[in-house]
């Protein structure tokens, strides 16, 4: 007897430390605490009478995270729409600046203007996932309209200035820069230094990204201005009023 009373004895202490998970779960959910209120509700049990109501809060819970982050995704692309938006804004300001240009004083802001430009197809490309936000096609064309033309005028001032504020920069390197054929197409580097195959090869490589950025279609290497055995290379570049 004295056993059976200790056995019942203990299995009312054991049930009443098991933890009510259903009673757990509506604690921590009006606590604010989702995470912990979702691992009690997972854990009643099928046989509790709870059960059903457990489910239900689940479902609720799992609604209402899936609301919180379609509207946390809304905001995000709302934010980078706007971001692009003021992105296509700043472009067509430069593009009208960059109309009365007609010389650069260095080569940092020669480089700051051919960036623009070569960057037009890009940020239109970006733009067009958030066409649908308010203002942003009214940017794009407006930029489809002028682009074409100004680059059209200005592509062939931006080689000519690459090739005068290059060669003073390679003065000192006793090598000569100059640009020439119709619409300054074709870059030349004329000095001792290209005497060298390796040096040839290397100065190219240094700089064909540049000039297709730059629209260049040739680039010549020289030892001398009258080395008629010169080396050059094509360089396949987009046409000047392609954006």
């Amino acid at each position: 007897m004295r056993n059976l009373a200790l056995s019942i004895f203990l299995c009312l202490i054991l049930f009443s430390c098991q933890t009510n998970h259903y009673k757990e779960g509506l604690d921590q959910l009006q606590k604010g605490n989702t995470s912990y209120a979702i691992k009690h509700f997972i854990e009643v049990k099928e046989s509790d009478q709870n059960y059903e109501n457990a489910q239900k809060y689940l479902e609720e819970i799992r609604i209402s995270q899936e609301e919180s982050r379609k509207e946390k995704e809304a905001e995000l692309k709302k934010s980078e729409a706007k971001k692009y938006l003021e992105g296509l804004k700043g472009v067509n300001s430069k593009l009208s600046l960059l109309q009365d240009k007609t010389s650069w004083d260095s080569l940092e802001e020669l480089i700051d203007d051919m960036i623009l430009l070569d960057n037009i197809e890009m940020r239109i490309k970006k733009a067009l996932e958030h066409i649908n936000y308010t203002g942003i096609q009214k940017e794009i064309d407006s930029i489809k309209a002028t682009a074409p033309s100004i680059q059209k005028n200005k592509f062939p001032l931006l080689r000519k200035e690459y090739g005068r504020l290059l060669g003073k920069q390679l003065w000192r390197e006793n090598i000569d820069v100059e640009v020439k054929a119709r619409n300054s197409t074709t870059i030349t580097l004329i000095g001792g230094f290209f005497a060298s195959n390796a040096n040839i090869e290397d100065s190219q490589k240094e700089l064909v990204e540049f000039l297709e950025k730059l629209r260049f279609k040739r680039s010549e290497y020289k030892w001398s201005e009258v080395d008629e055995k010169y080396t050059y290379y094509s360089i396949y570049s987009k046409e000047d009023k392609e954006i």
